[in-house]
């Protein structure tokens, strides 16, 4: 992938700490260790100059955790839209008696609920284990502490729930203040005190 800049450059590129964009040398400052674009470099001094910390987290974009969730949901969503294609095709209008009361009309408009506690198990079960689910896998993406140190065992687990509940009641409106406070953070990152970081083994 060349420079965002200079599309004709493709050689000795380094990304962004702070956008994840790549760009060449002539469009990178090095700060305190850290690499940024013009204008993540002058976002960053602009925090500090209003007296943010800096607490040398290379925070994840909206974007690269968006794809992740979507992969994360894709593993769930798929077998579930598959089971349900299989299910229609095969004759599950029969009449309710004759059709096991999970295959039927009102069994069938229950199912959905069953991924909220599915995705909780899951994600509480990755994030503890190893602070990223297998979409945050893919993108290169870990969920760690406000100070940068892995989750504790519940802090993994009440973010998984946290996440589950408000994405369900709340939808878009708990990814909102990610695209607005300096850390990135959405809802359940500020209510379970974590934060998503880009993350090179």
């Amino acid at each position: 992938m060349p420079c965002k800049n200079h599309p004709r450059v493709d050689d000795g590129l380094v990304r962004c700490s702070s956008c994840a964009e790549t760009f060449c040398g002539d469009c990178i400052v090095g700060i305190g260790g850290a690499a940024f674009c013009g204008p993540c470099k002058t976002e960053w001094l602009l925090d500090r100059l209003s007296g943010l910390p800096d607490s040398g987290l290379d925070f994840a974009s909206v974007w690269r955790r968006f794809l992740a969730l979507t992969i994360d949901n894709l593993l769930f969503g798929l077998p579930y839209g598959l089971f349900l294609i299989v299910t229609m095709l095969t004759g599950v209008r029969r009449s309710s008696a004759a059709a096991p009361s999970f295959l039927s009309p009102f069994g069938l408009q229950l199912l959905p609920f069953l991924m909220i506690p599915l995705l909780i198990v899951y994600n509480g079960w990755m994030l503890a284990g190893r602070g990223q689910t297998l979409g945050k896998m893919v993108l290169g993406l870990r969920v760690v502490n406000a100070d940068g140190e892995p989750l504790r065992t519940g802090q993994a687990w009440g973010r998984a729930a946290l996440q589950q509940v408000f994405v369900s009641c709340f939808s878009i409106v708990n990814y909102l203040p990610a695209f607005f406070t300096p850390e990135r953070t959405c809802i359940h990152d500020m209510a379970a005190k974590t934060r998503v970081v880009n993350w090179r083994p």
